[in-house]
């Protein structure tokens, strides 16, 4: 069986992938909630001393708690599923002891986990598509509000500040970077798990 990175054969690489995208991701959870709800950036984020114009919806502070705790176990539940992916990987079907498998039957089960893995990629993929769209439904409606005042107006730069744009549109990349890498972890996970690859 040919061998790639750290020894791994062609099949294993999209777990290995998904283990390099989802342990950043699952640290931003875990460590910095606010970095992936606009509105926990919106009440985090907010150092502005000029009082907003603009209507900003105010959350309560056990609103945020919860929505940190809900953050906080996709977090936990990326960090859980990166271990498995990580024993998997390096432990139990690569030289683990206490395993006695055929290669054909290890190569099964790491099949069969990528392939429902993938699976786990539509989400932050149809997550990042919505916030593609409505990144371009703010410019529209930025750009409206721009051309209909007179004299071109003072403003501040695109994305700053404390006037209800989105902060969390930088966080590891942004959405656009998000929908690249979960379309192509995920695809190649897909086509590990239905035998394409691999």
């Amino acid at each position: 069986m040919p061998t790639t990175i750290l020894g791994l054969p062609p099949s294993h690489l999209p777990l290995l992938l998904h283990l390099l995208i989802e342990t950043p991701a699952s640290l931003s959870f875990l460590l910095r909630p606010e970095s992936q709800l606009p509105l926990l950036s919106r009440t985090t984020s907010s150092t502005s001393s000029k009082p907003s114009t603009k209507p900003s919806t105010k959350i309560t502070s056990r609103e945020a708690t919860e929505a940190r705790l809900i953050l906080s176990n996709l977090g936990g539940l990326l960090l859980s599923v990166n271990l498995v992916v990580t024993y998997l990987l390096f432990f139990g079907l690569n030289g683990g002891k206490g395993i006695p498998q055929e290669v054909r039957a290890r190569e099964e089960v790491v099949r069969g986990v990528t392939g429902w893995l993938s699976v786990y990629h539509l989400f932050p993929l149809w997550r990042a598509w919505r916030r593609m769209q409505m990144q371009m439904g703010m410019g529209l409606a930025r750009g409206r509000r721009e051309g209909a005042k007179e004299g071109g107006g003072e403003g501040k730069g695109k994305g700053k500040g404390d006037d209800g744009v989105d902060e969390t549109g930088k966080t590891l990349g942004g959405p656009t970077v998000h929908f690249a890498v979960h379309a192509l972890v995920g695809g190649l996970m897909g086509a590990v798990g239905l035998g394409v690859v691999g």
